[in-house]
């Protein structure tokens, strides 16, 4: 197909092949038909998922805080793929940290993981949410939270994932106190349902 379309520089009217217009079209199409597949699932490949997470917790910031421990309760749903999993969930935590400041975390986020291979599944995830901090020695807070990891989960047993990862945790800084910033380490286990 053919059309006019204006040259400016000398003033003309030239004419113009579309056909590019039905490539593209058939790449937008094939390019949504691929993502559709890729993360279609159907009610047999689909699963709630119910995490529990237990770790140890690291420090990076504010200085007068030491190590401590922490867990999360995960509810998410399971989505398989030809090639991976996606894992839309949310969840709550705690954290309980030592030092001259002690903070206490209790966490809400949201957030999702994808996941690659069997029996060793690989996992990227991240979370985003709310935190409530509250300290010994400094004024308590409320701020924006954030982690980011990697997991590893064995699933040879039926409707249990076992592993292990890890993670880089924030609680943003606020007018009432610095940023918490923390690396953390731990098991996990999933329960199928």
């Amino acid at each position: 197909m053919r059309s006019r379309c204006w040259r400016p520089d000398d003033g003309t009217f030239a004419l113009m092949a579309r056909t590019h217009r039905g490539s593209f079209r058939r790449f937008v199409i094939g390019l949504v038909c691929a993502a559709a597949s890729f993360f279609a699932a159907t009610s047999a490949s689909a699963q709630t998922k119910v995490g529990v997470d237990v770790q140890a917790d690291a420090p990076i910031s504010p200085s007068g805080v030491s190590g401590g421990i922490g867990g999360s309760l995960r509810l998410g749903y399971e989505l398989n793929a030809i090639v991976a999993t996606l894992t839309p969930e949310l969840g709550g935590g705690y954290h309980a940290f030592g030092g001259v400041l002690s903070p206490n975390i209790m966490r809400g986020f949201v957030g999702g993981r994808v996941g690659v291979g069997a029996p060793v599944r690989t996992s990227v995830f991240a979370h985003f949410g709310y935190a409530r901090v509250i300290n010994d020695n400094a004024p308590n807070r409320n701020a924006p939270t954030f982690d980011a990891g990697l997991a590893f989960d064995l699933l040879v047993i039926p409707r249990i994932d076992l592993g292990i990862h890890g993670a880089y945790n924030v609680v943003s800084g606020n007018d009432q106190g610095s940023a918490n910033k923390w690396l953390s380490a731990g098991l996990h286990v999933q329960i199928a349902f």
